[in-house]
């Protein structure tokens, strides 16, 4: 009755999703169904955030014309919502994982892992000693962030090239960056 009260009341239906109620959601349903609701209410609420930095991009694109500013401001704004878009996904699987880590650690599942594949082909030589292991772990978890630096780089990279190009008259890139328009 409780759970009914504070998680399925449909005059809830229309606010944001919160995860006040996991424990008694997690007794009733299991461990599964409260990560999901629980990736369900961070995604929402951190899609807020992402909502107003592309309301203020759309409206700051909108005012080029209006404002008289040159056109290569139109893109980049677009290559900044592209990195905030790149940058918002990481932080928000690195919060996630640290989200289920509370829950795990908080409900003591020692032994859970969050998604496992099965690879009955897959037969290990020789255990790896555990300080490899965590030098391995170190550096898959800077991958994200190097690939998110890469990557802005690259467009930024490319966003000058193209006004360099425009500034001298090269119509290929002209042309090239309008395909989209």
């Amino acid at each position: 009755d409780e759970l009914n009260e504070d998680w399925c009341n449909l005059k809830k239906l229309f606010t944001l999703p919160q995860m006040a109620s996991a424990d008694k959601v997690r007794l009733y349903f299991g461990e599964q169904i409260v990560f999901f609701f629980c990736w369900f209410s961070l995604y929402v609420h951190w899609l807020l955030y992402l909502a107003v930095i592309g309301f203020v991009c759309a409206v700051g694109v909108q005012l080029i014309p209006v404002l008289k500013l040159p056109l290569e401001w139109d893109g980049l704004i677009h290559v900044f919502m592209a990195f905030v878009l790149t940058v918002w996904g990481v932080l928000f699987n690195a919060r996630f994982d640290a989200a289920i880590r509370a829950h795990v650690n908080r409900w003591g599942m020692k032994d859970w892992v969050g998604v496992e594949v099965e690879r009955p082909e897959w037969e290990p030589d020789q255990p790896e000693s555990s300080r490899v292991l965590k030098c391995k772990r170190r550096l898959l978890n800077q991958l994200p962030i190097a690939f998110c630096i890469l990557f802005a780089c690259a467009i930024m990279q490319f966003a000058l090239y193209a006004m360099e190009q425009r500034q001298y008259g090269n119509t290929f890139i002209e042309q090239w960056g309008n395909i989209g328009t």
